[in-house]
């Protein structure tokens, strides 16, 4: 039983992080604020206005750690000078991938798994592929700028949406992103755990 655990602790990791077991003792980690979410808005139509291409992760609740290569730890403030600064091409971190949590950027320079899906546009680039590779694993969310077209895309499990307008991307930021949980809301949801998922 050792062995298996040892062996399968990352698989086992997950499927108590899908049953909210986790959640129950540690609480749900927080999300990014309404402030944070138009700062990022912001910063990709810079880059798309720029033709920068850029790649940022928003994890939900699927651990990453299986599917992140080669990431450095920054733990900084996200604003968006930093994630233009990040992007710009002469930076070592231009060409990977950027992780948000909560309100801080946690690594940079990441690299993604790609998509093994066959028959996707000839347009498609690393950036794409890296995105969609990843939100067919987990369900994260990836922010992608596009460097030859200047196109915005939302990828969410394994799908690209494109977006023009920022409202509309910040609309969709803020409904598929969890809001920042308080005491009394863990409480909540601790409450709803108990009494929905227990049998």
């Amino acid at each position: 039983w050792l062995i298996l655990i040892i062996v399968f602790q990352p698989e086992l990791r997950q499927i108590l992080e899908r049953l909210s077991l986790l959640e129950l003792i540690r609480g749900r980690r927080s999300m990014l604020h309404r402030e944070t979410l138009a700062e990022l808005t912001d910063a990709v139509f810079d880059l798309a206005r720029e033709h920068i291409g850029a790649l940022i992760v928003l994890p939900q609740r699927d651990t990453l750690d299986l599917y992140l290569r080669g990431g450095v730890p920054v733990d900084a403030l996200m604003s968006r000078e930093v994630l233009r600064a990040l992007f710009q091409p002469p930076a070592p971190t231009h060409d990977g991938a950027v992780v948000l949590r909560t309100q801080r950027i946690d690594q940079v320079a990441c690299f993604l798994p790609m998509t093994t899906a066959a028959g996707l546009p000839a347009t498609y680039g690393a950036r794409h592929r890296a995105a969609l590779g990843l939100t067919e694993r987990c369900d994260a969310l990836c922010l992608l700028v596009s460097e030859e077209r200047g196109t915005v895309a939302l990828a969410r499990q394994g799908k690209l949406t494109l977006f023009s307008d920022p409202l509309r991307l910040s609309q969709e930021l803020e409904r598929t992103t969890p809001e920042e949980v308080d005491e009394t809301s863990r409480l909540n949801h601790l409450w709803n755990w108990v009494t929905h998922r227990l049998g």
